[in-house]
């Protein structure tokens, strides 16, 4: 298994994105859907107030008519070629067994034009995690055709040609899930069977397979990128994914195994995982010495220590001695930029909220998770209090309300591929967080309100059997939503094949695409992974074609005139 960082291991995935402690709140996935929603991301952060004991959610939207497919043909300019393509949108009906319509989910197309040998070109399908959030992080902020200008440049500035967009080798895909993006329910309760750890990969695969097929492209090679609860999607997905010729799975800081983030007693791992991340984010604050290091050599020193003798003195519980406890306190301080007495409070376990709450909080400022550089004024009160702390972190900047609506990309897809509707582009909503129902993936757990299960296995299952088959996962040393330990964890304990698994570790956050040096390694990682496929399709898939007309031919009885 490769590394992109030094010294580290092999990783991936665990934790619940945003749980800090409340109960079944996963909406990492959400990050910078919120930037590319228009969201402010300098607003108030969280509180330490009591939360709610579940999440209340506002009644979703609920739509009585369709919205007409729109495709137009664009082009853009990238790395000074002119990539000519057709930009489509479309809306799929979602059905109960009895052919009643419930809800639609809706996708974008970027096919380009002029190609010769359509079916040997890659199609990358990408979509956000949450659950609550669109597509649009990976689609403005990283892989489409077209970028959302920064903030900076004010609510009217235009879209840009995206000199990162992996067009010029791969079309795309980009998934917006029901009640996320334009997509809405069809009645009242309509979103509820794919609100689910079953009924939302479903659907997505379905839209996937009809989009294959209405293309002509079922024999594409296919490479699939999930980011946070898109990533544990993407795992669901895989276990029925072995018809389909998929190329790479590419995980953004992916949730996938979610024990270890439980906040059950006993359970140490958590803490284990998130102390490399608060030391790169004291060092970042500068509440610990710089020493001339980078992120990556703070990360491994607290990594080294974490695993070492920080998880031995875990592990001995209440026997762990007075003497040695207080040494291990000094030194967690060290490394975390907070006091000794309040790591001794915290009998060496460091809650992540308190860490966010607490590094800069002789400034009256609160951290983000999501993008733990990002600090806030602290609010005098909870900015919601029907939701948990995590939600009003400062990085992610959803304000008071559950839903951030999105008036650029909305207007894109008017402007640009002519799609007509009155419809709000919904960024995020985390009323569809709060309505997701994980009963399914707690089978055999129904007891406890805790999230117990991985989906690592899914991606064993794939790669065994789709032996040509790779797995990218990449993830920030600034998230805490999905510490990049628990990632490496989850990864390295999951009997993945490693020559086929490699880790990008970058120096950004949640969504570590957000600086353009990020952005272009983990776009020149996507065009290798499109260029390997397409030699595999040439080397397999081409010669078993023709193997299979050869002997149709063969069997075929001669005629005569």
């Amino acid at each position: 298994m490769n590394s992109a960082a030094p010294a580290v291991a092999p990783r991936l995935a665990c934790a619940s994105a945003l749980l800090a402690g409340s109960f079944a709140l996963s909406i990492a996935g959400v990050t910078h859907a919120a930037a590319a929603a228009g969201a402010d991301a300098t607003a108030p952060a969280a509180t330490t107030e009591p939360q709610p004991a579940r999440p209340r959610a506002a009644p979703t939207e609920v739509v009585d008519t369709l919205v007409e497919p729109a495709s137009a043909l664009r082009h853009i300019v990238a790395g000074g070629r002119r990539i000519d393509y057709r930009a489509s949108w479309s809306e799929t009906v979602l059905k109960d067994a009895a052919g009643v319509p419930q809800a639609t989910i809706s996708a974008t197309s970027y096919v380009r034009e002029g190609v010769r040998d359509r079916a040997a070109r890659p199609v990358m399908v990408f979509f956000n995690g949450g659950p609550g959030a669109s597509s649009s992080p990976l689609h403005f902020e990283a892989f489409g055709p077209r970028r959302r200008p920064p903030r900076s440049a004010g609510p009217d500035a235009p879209l840009f040609d995206n000199p990162a967009t992996p067009l010029e080798v791969a079309d795309l895909l980009f998934v917006d899930p029901v009640g996320t993006g334009f997509s809405r329910e069809l009645r009242v309760g309509g979103g509820k069977p794919y609100w689910s750890t079953t009924g939302d990969p479903a659907a997505v695969l379905a839209l996937l397979r009809d989009w294959l097929r209405a293309q002509g492209r079922e024999r594409s090679p296919l490479i699939v990128t999930g980011q946070s609860y898109g990533g544990t999607r993407a795992a669901l997905m895989a276990k029925d994914m072995a018809d389909l010729n998929v190329a790479a799975l590419v995980l953004v800081s992916p949730v996938l195994d979610y024990s270890a983030a439980a906040g059950a007693p006993g359970n140490d791992n958590r803490f284990v995982f998130d102390l490399p991340t608060m030391a790169v984010t004291a060092w970042h604050h500068g509440k610990v010495a710089r020493d001339g290091r980078d992120v990556a050599a703070v990360w491994e020193q607290a990594r080294e220590f974490a695993q070492g003798e920080y998880l031995r003195a875990l592990a001995l519980g209440d026997a762990l001695p007075p003497r040695d406890k207080e040494r291990l306190a000094s030194r967690i301080a060290t490394l975390i930029g907070l006091p000794v007495a309040e790591v001794l409070a915290a009998n060496l376990r460091v809650d992540s909220q308190a860490f966010l709450d607490g590094l800069l909080a002789a400034e009256k400022r609160v951290v983000g998770r999501l993008d733990t550089r990002v600090a806030a004024p602290k609010p005098e009160k909870p900015l919601n209090p029907d939701r948990p702390a995590a939600a009003n972190d400062p990085s992610l900047g959803l304000g008071a309300s559950n839903v951030i609506r999105s008036p650029v990309v909305a207007r894109y897809f008017r402007d640009e591929l002519g799609l007509r509707t009155t419809r709000d582009y919904f960024g995020v909503t985390l009323d569809v967080n709060f309505n997701w129902d994980w009963s399914a993936a707690l089978a055999g757990n129904a007891a406890s309100p805790r999230f117990w299960f991985t989906t690592t296995p899914n991606l064993v299952k794939l790669l065994g059997e789709k032996p040509r088959a790779r797995l990218l996962v990449v993830a920030g040393y600034y998230d805490l939503a999905v510490p990049l330990l628990s990632v490496q964890h989850a990864l390295s304990h999951a009997g993945l094949p490693a020559g086929r698994v490699e880790l990008l570790a970058l120096p950004g956050s949640h969504s570590p695409y957000d600086d353009p040096t990020s952005l272009e390694r983990l776009a020149g990682s996507l065009r290798a992974l499109a260029a390997q496929a397409m030699a595999d399709y040439q080397s397999v898939v081409v010669p078993k074609a023709a193997k299979s007309r050869s002997q149709e031919t063969s069997a075929s009885p001669s005629s005569s005139l």
